[in-house]
């Protein structure tokens, strides 16, 4: 019980809580949204999201990690203006890009209508689905705000307030119209809401902790910083490009290569393996607030006893419970909740969900490596998950379909994840060490 009333595990309780909720609210969601829409119009529903969410994330700044490793140090340490002018630097790169990704994909769109959606008619709903994606881009940075000054319990409530409204709005889509094209319509509005909503809470308390607004702060108040962050932004955002590529590609490959019908069972059973997720998600962003703090302080022992701490006492219980599940009821309890109709989409669920159990299994050592401020590794880490992944995309699916794509996924994170962990606790270790030793102007062994 005492675990549970230190502050990590408080900003994993009210996250996870509040994820806990939004998991119920956007699975029953799914779940009523694929009932009344059909397989075909569903698999419409993620094809014509596939192409503007590749395109406007890939050109996105993912300025999240950048402002939660910093913002919060910077104010600890009194330097309010560094902290508001590193945040309209988050702001002003996300929304740049993401402008210039939505701008890209309003161009393609009779392409992408014709190649991937094979209904040249739905080219505009493609542009106001980029539109609303670029005007959502500021959530990265949003979130970043409130994690790394740890407003866990404000962000809590606000991402569970905006599943509430995103589920009314597209239930109330689906009910009254059945068509993919009105669904869109209505995540795009939710989206918007949300971004907007975000971005005013967190300027609202960031100019509350740092003493001023981010809106009239320089850039050349990051000083001597600015190189850095420059750098850690730099790396951070190609291994996000890797990412983005190996994550979404998926529906977009899959229009190119089957029927919708198809891409609908795959659909599915993704948002429902998504679910882990909601607790995976408040786990990385306490972990990296936390992991940040104790690394900036020097604190060695802290960092692995949150490590192991949280390994042993979330990660554990949270993926032996999900195997179990999938592996003892979960079949009947997909086919029960969704119907027969769906009922080839399990083949695709019961590979997934255990590659999300692994990841669950070892959550801490990936905000590690940030903290460590390891770079080039995660970068080069990505790049092998990305070229492994993309590529046995591009040889399975045109034989495979969907399911050789969810096998070529499963190979390369549950691969992917135990290199990471094994770096973390053999070259890595010793890498972080010896930094912490120079920091702290003592020999490493000593710490």
């Amino acid at each position: 019980m005492a675990m549970l009333r230190t502050g990590p595990a408080r900003g994993v309780l009210q996250l996870t809580t509040a994820n806990g909720f939004g998991a119920v609210v956007a699975t029953a969601q799914g779940v009523l949204v694929a009932r009344w829409l059909g397989v075909t119009e569903l698999g419409l529903v993620g094809l014509i999201a596939s192409f503007p969410l590749l395109v406007v994330r890939l050109l996105s700044a993912d300025s999240n990690d950048l402002v939660v490793r910093y913002v919060g140090g910077f104010i600890g340490k009194g330097e309010g203006g560094k902290a508001r002018a590193l945040v309209r630097l988050a702001y002003g790169a996300n929304l740049g890009l993401a402008v210039a990704g939505a701008a890209a994909v309003s161009a393609a769109s009779p392409w992408i209508a014709s190649a991937v959606l094979h209904d040249r008619g739905l080219w505009w709903v493609v542009v106001f689905h980029a539109a609303t994606l670029a005007i959502a881009a500021t959530v990265d940075t949003s979130n970043g705000i409130l994690s790394s000054l740890r407003e866990f319990r404000p962000l809590a409530l606000l991402n569970a307030g905006m599943v509430v409204l995103r589920a009314g709005l597209v239930l109330g889509a689906a009910a009254t119209w059945a068509g993919a094209t009105e669904v869109v319509l209505a995540q795009g509005a939710a989206a918007v809401a949300q971004s907007l909503l975000l971005l005013a809470v967190a300027s609202l308390v960031l100019a509350r902790r740092s003493g001023g607004r981010w809106t009239r702060e320089p850039l050349s108040s990051l000083g001597d910083e600015r190189a850095e962050v420059v750098r850690f932004l730099f790396y951070n955002k190609g291994e996000d490009v890797l990412s983005t590529l190996s994550k979404r590609i998926d529906l977009v490959l899959l229009g190119l290569f089957t029927t919708p019908e198809r891409v609908g069972y795959y659909q599915i059973a993704k948002t429902v393996a998504t679910v882990p997720a909601y607790v995976a998600t408040p786990l990385y962003t306490v972990s990296l607030s936390y992991l940040s703090r104790y690394w900036h302080a020097g604190n060695w022992a802290a960092t692995w006893r949150f490590i192991w701490q949280g390994a042993g006492m979330a990660g554990v219980p949270l993926a032996v419970g999900l195997l179990a599940v999938t592996w003892t009821f979960g079949e009947a309890l997909f086919v029960w909740v969704l119907g027969q109709g769906y009922a080839p989409a399990y083949a695709f669920l019961r590979t997934l969900l255990p590659m999300h159990a692994f990841a669950l299994l070892i959550f801490p050592f990936l905000p590690l490596t940030l903290v460590w401020g390891q770079l080039r590794f995660r970068f080069a880490w990505r790049v092998g998950l990305s070229v492994a992944t993309v590529g046995g995309f591009l040889v399975v699916v045109p034989w495979a379909g969907a399911l050789g794509m969810v096998w070529v996924m499963a190979a390369v994170n549950v691969t992917g994840t135990a290199v990471l962990v094994l770096w973390c606790l053999g070259p890595g270790r010793r890498a972080a060490l010896a930094s912490l030793g120079r920091r702290a102007g003592v020999e490493p062994a000593s710490i």
